[in-house]
């Protein structure tokens, strides 16, 4: 059995199982059907819309519906942040050194990749280029709104 923790020591036993496990390593077992539940929903949610189901009534239900996969992303993002820095402390420093390297990293590879595609599919000229390219590392391109 392993020792507890600290914050193991100070909850009750029944609230204990609540948190993650010495074998886990900090990975929140309990959140495993939410996230499955939040891809099925982003997944549903483009088939919809690729599906051209606007025009439809009930089409149109099931996509406002399944946009709660905006906000579960959302929320278990802020979740597992939180609950890695009080499991983890870092000063702030840290901190945002680590989130810009994660995030900064994949937004200005997608934003090239966007780039280049472009730059294949529709001919830009330089002048649109330009224009495209500071547009979509100042506001993000389609899905990568969020990280600007």
């Amino acid at each position: 059995m392993v020792a507890p923790t600290s914050l193991d020591a100070q909850l009750s036993p029944s609230r204990r199982g609540l948190l993650p496990s010495a074998r886990s390593k900090g990975y929140l077992e309990m959140l495993n059907l939410y996230r499955v539940i939040a891809c099925v929903a982003v997944v549903a949610n483009h088939s919809f819309i690729w599906a051209n189901m606007s025009s439809n009534v009930i089409g149109t239900a099931f996509i406002t519906m399944l946009h709660l996969s905006r906000n579960a992303f959302f929320f278990l993002s802020g979740l597992v942040i939180c609950y890695s820095q009080i499991a983890h402390p870092r000063s702030l420093k840290a901190f945002w050194k680590r989130r810009y390297v994660q995030l900064g990293v994949p937004y200005l590879a997608w934003t090239g990749i966007y780039l280049v595609f472009k730059l294949f599919m529709v001919n830009l000229s330089w002048d649109e280029t330009w224009s495209f390219l500071r547009q979509n590392l100042l506001e993000g391109y389609s899905q990568l709104y969020p990280l600007s």
